[in-house]
């Protein structure tokens, strides 16, 4: 199960996650994030997510490439998400 909180501060929207982020949630998440044309201002908080699998991690490469920013996730799912850091 996936949960998706969302707040807003200006123009600025923050998409907190909490739970696992599997292939059946990806399509709404994609959705509640918006055109990628425009994702400057999202932040996804990964903080509270246990587990990602391979499309989920797609998802989130491809919308931090569109210039989504992640915050909170930890070791593990930076090593999953090949980021730096998050």
């Amino acid at each position: 199960m996936l949960r998706i909180t969302e707040s807003t501060n200006g123009k600025h929207r923050t998409l907190r996650l909490e739970g696992k982020l599997l292939e059946p949630w990806t399509a709404e998440l994609r959705a509640v994030v918006g055109p990628l044309d425009a994702p400057h201002g999202v932040t996804l908080d990964l903080g509270q997510v246990s587990f990602i699998d391979e499309r989920g991690a797609e998802l989130i490469r491809t919308l931090t490439q569109a210039g989504v920013r992640v915050v909170g996730c930890s070791r593990f799912l930076a090593d999953i998400l090949r980021l730096e850091a998050c």
